[in-house]
């Protein structure tokens, strides 16, 4: 339940209409009373979403800076990055519809007691939060009630001051420096905060490769390329009970011909990431040569090749597009939805459809080429009468070759 004092805060934010005199890039801090930094960001000027976003920390500027980076790159797998890699609070003003039957209950018994009416198509007042992985959400923790409380009234007060009017975004772009306010009591102060200019990946495992499989690799003939990308998927599926469901980084690694060569996904990149390099140098090993060059487009997955690449004498490049990969990533959630991650529930008549498309005319050099979770998607639909009968050879086969 939404505390009565958020949404009065609420109601008074959207009274000040701040998004006509900032834009989406004009950051801001606050100091909170614990002494962290609130990083804040006001969207609405372009019309299309108004809203207060709340970062808290260096975590929360890493994620803002993230989040600023996929701004103006079209493709699915960053629509997905921008929407499962924020973390962050936020206020936003939506229509009624957009609410649950048990806010619009919350706001209507606020605004009956305060004698509010919104009249307006997106002025409801709605509380986000957004965590790493999860869709976003309302679990709300009291310390998270007193982060928009402290945010909300402090911009409330440095509005009323006109402070808002000399917070340009140049000094940003030159030397990366952003203006922070400190409320003391009813007195607004601020002053100059340096911040992180770039995106800083942090790994707790750490991504080496031990020399006997390095030196094995680098005996082997090298040639072509292969492209490579860590993004997440398109849909959460159940981790455990601790964690409940959460939305997997998936790394695609994709031939220069356009085959597929390796797929593996974890869920927390931090802890886990060493699986997703793992998975690539098995794939490695059973071969008889390897790529000589590897490409990736965004420094996190760079990260984890570093090393391999250094002992393996193979090429690693940080390139701004990567043919296939957005092709094969769409192809493969296509194929098997929320399935690719989790086969206990039946499976939709479209996902058992297009397996059969794409099944029929593979090889089983092919099929042995797919993702583990695809095969064993097809190999649990054996004997129920849904897959075509010349794909349940080839897989009875594959399952023979594989025991």
């Amino acid at each position: 339940m939404i505390p009565e004092k958020l949404y009065e805060l609420a109601v008074h934010f959207y009274e000040v209409k701040l998004w006509k005199k900032l834009c989406d890039s004009q950051v801001f801090a606050v100091q909170l009373s614990s002494g962290e930094n609130a990083f804040c960001t006001v969207l609405g000027r372009n019309g299309a979403q108004f809203a207060i976003a709340i970062y808290l920390g260096d975590k929360g500027w890493q994620s803002f800076l993230r989040f600023s980076s996929l701004e103006n790159m079209d493709t699915s797998a960053n629509a997905q990055e921008k929407l499962f890699s924020n973390e962050c609070l936020m206020l936003s003003f939506e229509s009624e519809n957009f609410l649950s039957d048990e806010e619009l209950l919350e706001i209507k018994e606020f605004c009956k007691k305060r004698k509010i009416l919104f009249l307006g198509e997106n002025d409801y007042p709605k509380f986000f939060k957004f965590e790493k992985n999860k869709n976003p959400n309302s679990n709300f923790t009291d310390e998270d009630f007193g982060i928009f409380e402290e945010v909300l009234t402090t911009i409330l007060m440095i509005d009323s001051n006109d402070d808002f009017e000399n917070l340009y975004i140049e000094e940003f772009f030159k030397n990366y420096t952003i203006k922070k306010f400190i409320r003391n009591g009813n007195f607004i102060t601020s002053t100059k905060l340096k911040v992180a200019d770039s995106i800083c990946e942090t790994f707790s495992e750490v991504l080496f490769l031990n020399e006997p499989v390095a030196k094995k690799i680098a005996s082997l003939e090298k040639s072509g390329s292969v492209f490579c990308d860590v993004m997440f998927a398109q849909s959460a599926c159940w981790r455990d009970e601790s964690h409940g469901s959460q939305v997997p980084y998936v790394m695609i690694s994709v031939t220069d011909g356009g085959k597929l060569f390796d797929f593996a996904y974890i869920f927390d990149f931090e802890e886990e990431s060493g699986e997703l390099l793992r998975s690539f140098v098995s794939k490695v090993t059973l071969s008889e040569k390897c790529c000589s060059s590897i490409l990736v487009r965004n420094v996190r997955t760079k990260l984890i090749f570093a090393d391999f690449c250094k002992k393996t004498g193979i090429t690693l490049k940080l390139c701004d597009s990567l043919p296939y990969i957005d092709g094969v990533y769409n192809e493969l959630c296509q194929i098997a939805g929320e399935k690719l991650f989790d086969v206990e529930d039946d499976l939709s008549d479209k996902v058992i459809e297009d397996l059969n498309s794409r099944l029929c005319d593979m090889t089983l050099t092919e099929m042995r080429e797919l993702p583990p979770n695809i095969i064993k998607i097809a190999m649990s639909l054996i004997g129920k009468h849904v897959l075509l009968s010349e794909i349940e050879i080839k897989l009875r086969n594959l399952n023979k070759k594989n025991l």
